[in-house]
């Protein structure tokens, strides 16, 4: 005990220099269009991930399908799944009801109610018993020790994070990691033990945390937005390829009618046997489900980049 209070106090003399002590006080399409991309081969995959309880676990033909609230998860024996805690690699078949994860899923989402997407990765959340958890932002980070050891401040200023040679630190993949892959603005989960990782004291800000391990958590990318329609026009000049896509949007937001760029860097999937196609496939009149980000000009209509193409007929 009497280790605890003078490594508190220094942490808190630590604190001091970097600001001092805070106080504290349209609906989609219904479509049995069940469109899965499950290319989990390419070298990006996307961050775009749903964080819940499972609900309820089905047997589907080629694995399972993960009911989570509003949204289904897809999953087979190629999905990667990873117990968040220890890094342990783990089957389908490891997941139950009531098991909290991360799914990483899409690009491509069905037009169905609930959607349904293939699980790319399943992070399981599940804790162990005695072992808790918090997560937080990262404001900035001070090494010492030949940058063995380092303290962290939140970027809310209200968690203090002390991490030494002991610390296990692993990326989103369970792979292990180093104090130099710690950023500042990222979002890192901290696990300790409830009887001696949290040593900050009540209603103190502050907290402060000695964590056995540190998980670096994937960034999240903007969710992608989708229509569904004909394509009106193909535009190929030396400046690439562009489609205008006339229909009706399929997510919250997005647009009825919007000018796509096609590159290299986008999926154009045959819906029927899910094979690749090119972008000359893309003709006057296909019928399509094209996604894309947020990002998109003010123009009328909106130009934006078409991340996956699914041609529908």
């Amino acid at each position: 005990m009497k280790k605890k209070i003078i490594l508190l106090l220094t942490c808190v003399a630590l604190i001091l220099p970097m600001g001092g002590v805070s106080a504290k006080n349209d609906k989609p399409l219904i479509s049995d269009n069940r469109v899965i991309s499950n290319n989990i081969n390419d070298a990006k995959l996307d961050n775009t991930n749903i964080e819940g309880e499972i609900l309820n676990i089905r047997e589907a033909k080629n694995g399972i399908l993960a009911d989570m609230n509003d949204f289904v998860i897809s999953i087979d024996d190629k999905s990667e799944i990873i117990n968040e805690f220890d890094g342990k690699k783990l089957s389908k078949n490891d997941l139950k009801k009531g098991m909290k994860i991360r799914a990483y899923y899409g690009p491509a989402v069905t037009l169905s109610i609930p959607p349904m997407s293939y699980g790319r990765r399943i992070m399981v959340l599940q804790n162990t018993q005695g072992i808790g958890t918090v997560e937080q932002n990262i404001g900035n980070i001070v090494k010492f020790n030949n940058e063995k050891s380092a303290y962290i401040k939140s970027k809310d200023g209200a968690i203090f994070t002390f991490i030494t040679e002991k610390t296990e630190i692993v990326n989103g993949k369970g792979e292990k990691a180093f104090l130099k892959d710690l950023k500042a603005e990222d979002r890192i989960k901290l696990y300790f033990d409830e009887r001696g990782g949290d040593i900050g004291l009540k209603n103190y800000l502050p907290l402060i945390y000695m964590p056995e391990k540190i998980v670096i958590l994937d960034k999240v990318e903007t969710e992608l937005f989708a229509t569904q329609g004909k394509i009106s026009k193909v535009t190929d000049s030396k400046n690439g390829v562009a489609i205008m896509v006339e229909g009706k949007k399929v997510t919250e937001f997005g647009y009825d009618a919007i000018r796509l760029n096609i590159d290299e860097n986008t999926k154009i999937i045959n819906a029927k046997d899910k094979k690749q196609l090119s972008y000359k496939d893309l003709k006057e009149g296909t019928e399509i489900l094209a996604y894309y980000g947020g990002a998109v000009t003010r123009s009328l209509p909106p130009i934006g980049n078409g991340k996956e193409i699914i041609v529908l007929q």
